[in-house]
């Protein structure tokens, strides 16, 4: 019942702010208003849910600093120096969105680019013609 109603409040503000839009006086700023985390039906039907894109805390504790730099991917220089390290930066910066994306579809397209961009070969002017041939 709240996901259905959040979709109506969200047609809602969309329709609010494209409206207050046409008053100059308004900075879009102040148009960025959106829905709160907190519900309520009534009294008693009550809640609160955080967006898929909330961040959570994590204290980064010296056995996780330990085990990231165990990790290949800890070795990858800022600046590629060969092709190798500029597909393999590539692919993390994929795999970094992928893990930034709140939609499963959208998560798995970025993972996709990712292995796309460490098997897919360009030398022949095909795109991913090495995966193609798998």
């Amino acid at each position: 019942m709240a996901e259905r109603a959040r979709a109506a409040a969200e047609h809602g503000l969309r329709v609010l702010r494209v409206a207050l839009r046409k008053d100059r006086g308004l900075p879009d700023r102040q148009l960025r208003f959106r829905i709160s985390d907190a519900y309520a039906f009534d009294e008693v039907r009550t809640g609160w849910a955080q967006p898929a894109a909330t961040a959570c805390e994590l204290e980064l504790a010296a056995t996780l600093v330990d085990f990231v730099d165990s990790q290949a991917v800890a070795a990858l220089p800022l600046v590629p120096h060969d092709k190798l390290e500029r597909k393999a930066d590539r692919a993390v910066q994929w795999m970094d969105r992928a893990v930034l994306a709140t939609e499963p579809l959208i998560r798995v397209l970025y993972l996709f680019f990712a292995l796309e961009t460490l098997l897919g070969d360009t030398s022949e002017s095909l795109k991913a013609g090495l995966v193609r041939g798998c």
